[in-house]
Order: C-alpha cells, then structure tokens, then sequence
C-alpha cells in the first residue's frame, strides 16, 4: 500500500515540476517579446521585424461632437 502512496506522490511531483517548467518556459518567452516591441523603433511585433512590413492604424478619433446625438 505504501508503494502505490509513493508512486502516487512521485508522479505528481512530477506533473507539477512539469508545469513549473511549461509556465516558466512561456513566461520567459512574453517577456522577451514584450522586451522586443518596446525597443523596436516603430513598436513592430516580433513577426514584423522578421517580415520588414508595418502595422498601420486606419482608425479614425471620434469625439462626442462627431455623433448623431449632438
């Protein structure tokens, strides 16, 4: 009985050591994106600096004077 109990226990361990690592992984990942598009000049995403083209923004700034209600 005490066999099973311990290799309960050790395959748990190792299910959480495993998803410590998968989270550390993809964590550490966003931060060096995040870190990548602050210090790029045009605030390019990591797919754009590798592909050379630039998001433009087409979206106009409305104001309450500009609806219908006014």
């Amino acid at each position: 009985m005490s066999c099973i109990k311990m290799n309960v226990f050790i395959g748990l361990s190792i299910m959480v050591f495993g998803s410590l690592l998968v989270y550390t992984f993809i964590t550490t990942l966003l931060g060096i994106v995040v870190v990548i598009i602050a210090v790029s000049a045009k605030n390019q995403r990591l797919g754009d600096i590798i592909a050379g083209t630039v998001v433009v923004n087409t979206k106009t700034k409305l104001s309450l004077n500009n609806t219908v209600f006014m």
